[in-house]
């Protein structure tokens, strides 16, 4: 029995030492980050993440157990083979997980969750588009190569010599008993101790760096924690009783009519021709204007001459939670994606949809890349876009990017439909989403100012959409036309940014002529893109009432703020505060004031209230 004893120990005590090996991997591979950091806060890392760790362990250690336990009444050799099976799959689960997290992390410096794999899952050429092509097939003969040297070493740990059943049928029971409670014994790691609270991601964090707390965080245990708390949003972020929740958000919200009803419409045409263009991976720090590089020198002209918000903020870090927020008002949210719950989709609303139905307005949607990846067809769809435009749409010989048809290619063709409309008398709603500032940022440009491929992208979106705009203003399309240029999300230049505000910082712009008089313009006041909905629709003179979650900014008798979040923390921005609270375990991240940390509570709360219901 003692080698039993000894041997599940062995198992258990194996599997977190290669956890712990893997902290200082995850941080060399990241060393851009944790280079700033001393020996004594990285090692303070491994300490604190250490029950987590063993946590993940326990659990990859009760299958051995239970077959530890199978082994006392049989004189067969299948549970030691269930034990080699299940040591290589182990193994094959953490090599997996750790050099996932340790790759992706430089991208989206949160840890790893459910979102690759939903990537992957509903379109793998266009999650692998960012990669060059073989990097996969480095990484999986990596990880095939360190799953079978790992899994022999844990072989010949793991090989302690035990009787294959004991001597008597009382040996038999009281190993069988002993073996079952050190099994049973396993939950209480599992658990995360004797604690009322359960093991949770929020276990490991004890800085207020969050790379730091990151480096803690188990990646394992991160993606079963994702995936086992993805459905069930009526329980998640509860910070107040429902009533106390009200409170807080009717302080935000007002019946009174701004005084300077100007601002509130800035446009004289009641039936605009709207045209949303939406830029991937764009921030403020790319627009001379807003305080950036000289990188986006054509959205710089179009922001200097239109109306632009200088306090804007995007309300996530990746396309599929930015669509969901400009088109439908719908704020992202931290802990999952909407888009990846179809039945939830349908029951959104949208900007095309109220336009379509209130005013008989013609849709269309251009996009150069697989317009299935992140379920975003059915999202658009169900939306109300009656014209969906994606990589099929083009010919082969125009498909030279990685995700399709780089941006002056897709600009081109909506140029095409816009010049061809001249019968069609009905308004109409085209967005057209850029590609080309991602990940690879191999684009058919060059820019000798630019040192870095990634500037160089973004300079090549920068010129379709100036090349566009330039053709758009001379045609006489543009005297009714509202043009509204935002970006999805800050993306991959400047590289580095860690500060939420910053990371979140983008500009919008409307431009086109029915706002001509009233440019140029800047407004300062704090939004985001959840409340560009509200904001169009009352400028149209439509109900908001389906957007319960999207504020009109441009009303002036209402208090205003913007709302973001990403995986590992929400804030918001009002006219007096900013404040960030970490999603994990309610620290506050930055500011701090009450009503503002009630806000973005509240706010969060009122969130998946409102999700679990669609």
């Amino acid at each position: 029995m003692s080698r039993r004893i000894l041997r599940l120990l062995i198992i258990y005590c194996s599997l977190i030492l290669l956890f712990v090996i893997a902290k200082p991997i995850f941080m060399i591979c990241n060393s851009d980050v944790y280079s700033q950091f001393s020996f004594g806060e990285l090692f303070s890392s491994i300490i604190h993440g250490l029950r987590m760790d063993m946590s993940t362990a326990a659990y990859l250690t009760v299958i051995p157990a239970f077959m530890l336990v199978g082994g006392i009444w049989t004189s067969s050799r299948w549970p030691e083979r269930i034990i080699s099976i299940w040591r290589y799959i182990a193994v094959a689960l953490i090599v997996l997980t750790v050099m996932s997290d340790s790759v992706l992390y430089g991208y989206w410096h949160f840890k790893l969750d459910t979102t690759p794999i939903f990537y992957f899952m509903t379109s793998p050429s266009a999650a692998m588009a960012s990669v060059a092509w073989w990097l996969p097939a480095v990484a999986l003969i990596v990880a095939v190569a360190l799953t079978w040297a790992i899994g022999r070493l844990l072989g010949l740990l793991w090989n302690v010599s035990i009787p294959h059943v004991p001597d008597t049928r009382n040996k038999r029971i009281k190993s069988t008993v002993v073996m079952t409670l050190l099994t049973a014994a396993l939950f209480i790691p599992i658990r995360g101790g004797f604690t009322v609270s359960t093991m949770n991601p929020s276990a490991a964090y004890f800085s207020d760096r969050q790379e730091l707390n990151h480096a803690a965080v188990n990646p394992m245990f991160s993606l079963l924690y994702s995936a086992t708390h993805q459905t069930n949003f009526s329980k998640e972020f509860r910070y107040f009783d429902s009533g106390h929740k009200s409170e807080i958000l009717n302080h935000w919200k007002t019946t009174e009519e701004p005084s300077d009803s100007t601002l509130l419409r800035i446009t004289d045409s009641e039936r605009p021709d709207i045209y949303f263009i939406i830029l991937e991976s764009f921030s403020s720090h790319l627009v001379p204007y807003l305080g950036g590089k000289p990188v986006a020198v054509n959205l710089d002209w179009i922001a200097r001459e239109g109306i632009t918000m200088t306090n804007f903020y995007a309300s996530s870090f990746r396309t599929d939670r930015a669509i969901p927020a400009i088109l439908s008002g719908y704020p992202a949210q931290p802990s999952t994606s909407i888009m990846k719950f179809v039945d939830k989709t349908d029951n959104l609303p949208s900007i095309a949809k109220t336009l379509r139905d209130s005013l008989n307005y013609r849709t269309a949607y251009y996009y150069g890349g697989d317009i299935h990846f992140v379920n975003q067809k059915a999202y658009l769809v169900s939306s109300g876009f009656e014209t969906i435009i994606s990589d099929t749409d083009f010919p082969i010989s125009q498909r030279m990017s990685k995700w399709g048809a780089h941006d002056d290619v897709v600009f081109d063709r909506m140029w095409a439909d816009v010049s061809a409309d001249t019968t069609d008398t009905r308004p109409v709603m085209r967005v057209l989403q850029t590609s080309s500032s991602h990940e690879p940022f191999e684009v058919p440009y060059e820019a000798p100012q630019f040192d870095n491929q990634r500037a160089v992208a973004f300079a090549f979106a920068d010129h379709c959409l100036g090349e566009f705009m330039r053709k758009f203003k001379k045609s006489t399309k543009w005297d009714n036309a509202l043009v509204i240029i935002v970006p999805d999300h800050w993306g991959a230049y400047p590289q580095g940014l860690t500060d939420p505000i910053e990371r979140h910082s983008i500009p919008l712009v409307f431009t086109g002529g029915a706002v001509d008089q009233y440019a140029p313009m800047t407004l300062v006041m704090p939004a985001s893109q959840s409340d560009i909905a509200a904001t169009l629709l009352s400028i149209l003179g439509l109900s908001t009432d389906e957007f319960p979650l999207s504020h009109n900014f441009l009303n002036t008798a209402q208090p205003q703020f913007a709302f973001f979040s990403e995986p590992d923390f929400a804030g918001v921005v009002t006219a007096a505060d900013t404040t960030v609270i970490s999603t994990r375990d309610e620290s506050i991240l930055l500011g701090g004031k009450t009503e503002s940390v009630d806000l973005t509570k509240a706010f969060l709360q009122n969130l998946y209230d409102d999700i679990s219901k669609r």
